[in-house]
């Protein structure tokens, strides 16, 4: 988790110049005697401070920013000149988010009074960002604003059409980005309920890593079932995983691929949907001429299986 502290890059605010100007620019504090705030200003803000009985206040409660709706605006203006304003900003949780974006999400510029600031608001905007899962702002007085985020984690490439390509995460929300180049590592689910229920499949698969590192494709058939498609997008072997049952075929095609490499094979797709035996389907290139003559390409094979150990036959 990477920790993010900005200084927020907006321009000297208006009528700073010399030595003060240059020390702000700086992240140095003005000189002493110019920065005491006015007696008058200084208690404004503690009125302010005292509406809501703490010095520090998160977006989940709201019972600030619900008092600061009915103070005067000149008091909340009162406030930033007292000190409470906008100086910088932290993030932490960021990986993939840009510090740039957060920045335009939250809207604020340095000098804004940082308790008239939306706490929700500003939660929502952050939340909208394409990578960003949870996010929660808090204000650390006098003048830093806070966010720490929750980001996504993609685990797939959602084929909504021919061509149109999505990220998504586990919880089957889309990540809205433009380049997919670099998750072109990620299986491709298809099919209507495939984002809400991919996570559940791959946990599935990866009870066999080895086997799960050749799935490419998965496509969810009639938002019961799955087909996967094996090794290559052109060429490669279709498993039809059966309804109820999944991850014990999985497993048993497993054991059958590290006993006797039946993956090996010039085969077309491997039917698990029946409980007692698996269909395999050759290409017409890897059936011998008789079969062939018999049958003709795709032939359909039906291998009885051998009770798993500890199972009745």
């Amino acid at each position: 988790m990477r920790l993010l502290s900005l200084a927020i890059p907006f321009p000297p605010l208006p009528g700073l110049t010399g030595r003060t100007a240059r020390a702000r620019a700086a992240g140095r504090r003005a000189p002493l005697r110019r920065r005491m705030p006015d007696p008058k200003l200084a208690a404004l803000a503690v009125g302010l401070v005292a509406l809501s009985g703490s010095g520090a206040w998160a977006v989940g409660s709201g019972v600030l920013d619900q008092k600061l709706a009915h103070a005067s605006s000149g008091i909340v203006s009162a406030s930033a000149k007292a000190g409470l304003a906008v100086q910088s900003l932290e993030v932490e949780g960021r990986n993939r988010t840009s510090g740039a974006a957060i920045l335009r999400a939250l809207n604020v510029t340095r000098g804004d009074p940082i308790l008239a600031l939306d706490m929700q608001a500003a939660r929502e905007a952050v939340e909208s960002l394409p990578w960003v899962k949870e996010a929660v702002v808090s204000r650390r007085l006098p003048g830093t604003l806070h966010v720490d985020i929750t980001e996504r984690h993609p685990i797939a490439l959602w084929q909504r059409a021919p061509g149109d390509f999505v990220l998504t995460d586990g919880t089957g929300t889309p990540i809205a980005i433009d380049d997919l180049s670099r998750w072109g590592h990620l299986p491709v689910i298809v099919g209507t309920g495939a984002p809400e229920t991919a996570a559940d499949l791959f946990r599935l698969l990866n009870t066999e890593p080895a086997m799960a590192t050749r799935v490419k494709a998965a496509t969810r058939l009639g938002d019961r079932r799955w087909n996967l498609l094996l090794d290559d997008f052109e060429a490669g072997i279709t498993v039809k995983l059966p309804e109820h049952g999944a991850e014990a075929a999985w497993n048993r095609l497993a054991r059958i691929e590290r006993e006797h490499g039946i993956l090996r094979n010039d085969l077309a797709a491997i039917d698990l949907r029946m409980s007692d035996r698996m269909i395999v389907r050759l290409n017409g290139d890897g059936i011998p001429p008789g079969d062939a003559m018999k049958g003709g390409p795709d032939l359909d094979r039906s291998l009885p299986l051998a009770p798993d150990a500890g199972t009745e036959a």
